[in-house]
């Protein structure tokens, strides 16, 4: 099995390696808004009526690979627990939303995004990918008071201290009570089958 890493801001895990005209924007690296904006209700339920997606991975997130087959790789997401799969959860990933190139091992801190999407940024400034709340990155340096400097599959980058912390205060609250004003900041959301994104 091949280890690699997820660059696309959220990665559908998909049942099978197909998808319809439909689904084409979800396979882009940048992010699944374009893809969920233009979905109706019929076809968000058709998503779970089908199974077709199974869960979502990560930009970083491991995946380790057993095979690829015609653009799409089957594997399982590391960090996803299966009892069925002690590898992780398993799925079709488009092989495009996929590095192949190895990481430095990092023993040091991580840091996880803790708001809705944040601007994963290039060292001179410029976005590389708006990453999802709960994605993971191991930390260079925290010597800049505004940034941490972050290892990515993508290269070197910049995320915005702030938003390792929850929009709201937390100090009073119990995790409980943490959970469920995080919950609040999704009302609203349409709901999508499989989905651990923001």
């Amino acid at each position: 099995m091949q280890s690699t890493r997820i660059i696309a801001a959220v990665a559908n895990v998909w049942r099978q390696p197909n998808n319809t005209s439909i689904d084409t924007p979800a396979l882009a690296n940048v992010g699944l808004q374009p893809w969920l904006a233009q979905l109706s209700d019929e076809d968000t339920v058709a998503l779970e009526r089908d199974n077709r997606i199974v869960t979502q991975a990560l930009f970083n997130d491991v995946f380790l690979v057993e095979q690829f087959v015609n653009g799409w790789a089957y594997g399982y997401v590391v960090n996803q627990a299966d009892s069925r799969h002690p590898q992780g959860y398993p799925g079709w990933v488009w092989a495009a939303q996929l590095s192949t190139v190895p990481l430095p091992v990092q023993t040091g801190p991580m840091i996880t995004i803790r708001r809705g999407f944040t601007p994963l940024l290039c060292l001179d400034g410029r976005t590389f990918l708006n990453l999802s709340l709960g994605t993971e990155l191991p930390v260079i340096s925290s010597k800049d008071h505004r940034y941490y400097t972050v290892q990515t599959p993508l290269g070197t980058g910049k995320i915005a201290k702030r938003a390792t912390q929850f929009a709201f205060r937390t100090a009073r609250l119990t995790p409980g009570a943490t959970l469920v004003r995080l919950g609040e900041e999704f009302l609203d959301l349409r709901y999508l089958w499989g989905g651990i994104s923001a």
